[in-house]
């Protein structure tokens, strides 16, 4: 089983080794979001003016702009995989082979990420629901000949409490669900496997596993979100340098730690 130490080493070797291509990689797609940004930017300037806008409410407006983010950014995550492959097999980077690739898998990538995401952080918007109804004693008319209950009120402290208890059981269980599926996207683009297929061997892969896992993205987390905490202290300088130092560490760490593992589960039996 790879350690934090061992992963974050690799990982460094990684973006030092290839800094050239992993830095083009990330202004191309900082490109990107700035074309983006500019054209939302324009209608959002052009909605508060009063101008007429086909797109219509500003609501709309943000829900596509929120899209396109979210498409552009697993776009870039999903090529960090294949940026990954090229280094590990002393293959010269090619930044115009990945952006292909990743285009090529489009549909694979954001079906695998939505079953992922479903799959993972459903348990926490049912427990959430649960607790929101539970304290509330709301109970719906599907539940009651009375259409809608309104039940005995809890005192605050007997509220918090059980808040506390429903989002810490449904964070563990979410935390456990990520590190199941959390080499998912690695495989997809690695190993050019099928999206479910992908998705069983990250379970097999992380099949006791899980809680080194989970420790080891809590870590990371924590050290990056530390970074990212003390270069926003420095204006858009430091969102500059968070984007390009910090964003190939979170885009590769899943992809240098799936490596890892599976050259350590290569030498054993199990799978």
């Amino acid at each position: 089983m790879p350690s934090i130490a061992e992963s974050f080493e690799n990982i460094l070797d990684f973006i030092r080794l290839h800094f050239v291509q992993v830095m083009i990689y990330q202004v191309l797609f900082f490109t990107f979001y700035l074309i983006v940004s500019v054209i939302f930017g324009g209608l959002f300037f052009a909605f508060f003016t009063g101008e007429h806008i086909s797109f219509g409410s500003l609501g709309n407006i943000m829900i596509i702009g929120v899209i396109l983010f979210t498409m552009i950014a697993l776009v870039q995550f999903g090529g960090y995989p294949i940026l990954v492959k090229q280094a590990i097999q002393n293959e010269k980077i090619k930044v115009s082979t990945v952006i292909g690739e990743t285009f090529r898998n489009f549909h694979r990538i954001i079906a695998t990420a939505l079953i992922t995401g479903f799959i993972t952080f459903l348990p926490l918007i049912i427990i959430t629901l649960l607790s929101i109804f539970y304290v509330f004693n709301v109970i719906p008319y599907f539940l009651s000949p009375e259409n809608i209950v309104v039940g005995r009120h809890l005192p605050p402290t007997e509220h918090i409490v059980f808040l506390s208890i429903g989002f810490i059981v449904s964070g563990i269980i979410t935390l456990y669900l990520l590190a199941r599926s959390w080499l998912s996207i690695p495989i997809l683009m690695v190993e050019e496997s099928g999206i479910l297929d992908s998705l069983n061997r990250s379970w097999l892969m992380s099949s006791r596993r899980a809680m080194r896992m989970i420790f080891a993205i809590i870590v990371f987390g924590l050290i990056v979100c530390l970074l990212i905490w003390l270069l926003s202290l420095i204006p858009f300088v430091g969102f500059l340098v968070s984007y390009l130092f910090l964003g190939p560490l979170i885009g590769a760490y899943p992809s240098v730690y799936y490596y890892v593992l599976r050259e350590e589960l290569a030498k054993k039996p199990c799978i």
